[in-house]
């Protein structure tokens, strides 16, 4: 990238003078590296079996709503990816056999 010699701050900002196809190409590699993440962290959650809320509350025959109230409540504990909520199977299961 060029031009970075020519860094400027301010009070509460700072000015990179870039090329706009150095700004898309950083841009493009902090998506990759964000889906990357999130595709790691989902094959990690997957491999360790979670359900989704969705499946919880069709096990508990409850809709979502309730089971993020449970979240809250501290009932289940979500794991999140993505912006979803992941709830380990041996955490529902147990809460399966209480109720």
């Amino acid at each position: 990238m060029t031009g970075l010699r020519n860094i400027r701050l301010n009070e509460d900002s700072v000015i990179i003078p870039m090329r706009m196809a150095d700004l898309q190409q950083l841009m493009q590699e902090c998506v990759k590296t964000t889906i990357a993440s999130y595709k790691k962290e989902l094959k990690e959650k997957e491999e360790q079996r979670y359900y989704t809320a969705k499946e919880v509350g069709e096990m508990f025959n409850k809709h979502i709503s309730t089971i993020n109230r449970w979240k809250h409540a501290g009932y289940l504990h979500g794991h999140p990816i993505g912006g979803k909520d992941y709830y380990d199977i041996e955490e529902v299961q147990n809460l399966l056999m209480k109720s």
